[in-house]
């Protein structure tokens, strides 16, 4: 009798579900985790839409170049797909942008439709700023959904270009998230970062991948490395006392950079020295806060003196006003041959950790 009644929760658990529709029986079942890597989305609109002006101007920000690097790569690697070539698996991508004329009937119209309702179609008809949605985890886990929509292509137009920077940064936001799990993957190296803590009295979180180089105490600089067979990510630590303006000026980082990499980087060639590329429009500079400090970022490319290697570098000054003391962080990559956009996301996420 004991055993009976142990298996009625599970006899009463499948006669619900056998009785459910399909679409609920899709929502009791768990997820797969989101297809798609950081920096690759699916859209999908209809080829009118997407060969039209609106359509156009999404792609131009979407694709728009990766800052500063050797050779071109976008922003994001966008496939485009019409509607009806939606299926289950296509389905599970982990940030797909729906794009619609309301005034088309069409399978991607059909999709956003469902999502806002009669009353959301009316709504849009009257009311031009309600023009996106935003949904996560719907088919996958891990996803991010992007429905942009309006009564027509003049105004899908309009609406594309009052919104792009909202839906780059929840695109942004999103892989984020997926570039910091692929980063920290393999866990902290924690005697890095007890080193880099005792030695110049910051702290950073140093992947487990990364293996502390070198490190010189009487500069107070240290260099981390990752190698594979095809890539070298590295970065470097300097510590020092705020003296002058002019540590944080643009001519300024990068006459560190030029100095901390003739120290601390070479190759197998005889003489060979890391140096900064100062070929004009080369070095963007840009104005930015990390964890509440001022910081003064570069980004441009490096390459070897006396040698031929090169590959795209971020660097960072940032002053802390608490302590009189500025910390100078630069990653550089060196992947012949390879896409190094997300080489350079992952070091920026692992530079932007630091903390004094």
């Amino acid at each position: 009798m004991s055993r009976i009644i142990k298996y009625i929760p599970l006899f009463i658990g499948l006669v619900l579900c056998l009785s459910c529709s399909p679409d609920q029986r899709q929502k009791m079942s768990p997820k797969p985790n989101a297809i798609g890597k950081a920096g690759q989305m699916l859209v999908v609109a209809e080829g009118e839409v997407w060969h039209s002006l609106a359509g156009e101007a999404l792609r131009e920000e979407l694709m728009q170049e990766f800052a500063v690097l050797p050779s071109a790569e976008p922003r994001f690697d966008v496939r485009h797909i019409e509607g009806i070539k939606l299926t289950e698996l296509r389905r599970e991508w982990r940030v797909i942008l729906f794009v619609g004329d309301l005034s088309q009937q069409s399978k991607t119209t059909k999709e956003i439709s469902q999502v806002i309702g009669k009353e959301g179609l009316e709504r849009a008809k009257l009311d031009f700023d309600y023009n996106t949605v935003f949904r996560e985890n719907v088919w996958a886990e891990g996803q991010l959904l992007i429905y942009i929509f309006a009564p027509n292509k003049a105004q899908l137009l309009e609406n594309i270009q009052k919104r792009s920077a909202s839906i780059m940064k929840k695109i942004e936001e999103s892989d984020f998230n997926k570039i910091k799990s692929n980063t920290y993957q393999s866990g902290l190296n924690r005697v890095a970062n007890n080193e880099i803590k005792d030695k110049l009295g910051v702290r950073l979180d140093i992947p487990g991948t990364y293996q502390l180089a070198v490190f010189d105490s009487l500069n107070r600089e240290i260099w981390l490395r990752r190698e594979t067979q095809t890539i070298s990510s590295n970065i470097l630590i300097k510590a020092m006392n705020y003296t002058k303006d002019t540590q944080l000026s643009n001519k300024g980082i990068i006459a560190m950079r030029d100095s901390v990499g003739r120290r601390m980087i070479t190759s197998a060639a005889q003489d060979s020295y890391m140096v900064t590329n100062k070929g004009e429009n080369l070095i963007e500079y840009q104005k930015t806060d990390i964890n509440g400090y001022y910081t003064l970022e570069a980004r441009g490319v490096w390459e070897m003196k006396n040698d031929f290697m090169g590959g795209p570098f971020l660097s960072y000054m940032i002053y802390n006003p608490n302590n009189e003391k500025v910390v100078y962080l630069d990653g550089f990559v060196h992947a012949p041959g390879e896409d190094k956009r997300s080489l350079m996301q992952q070091l920026e996420l692992i530079m932007r950790s630091v903390k004094f």
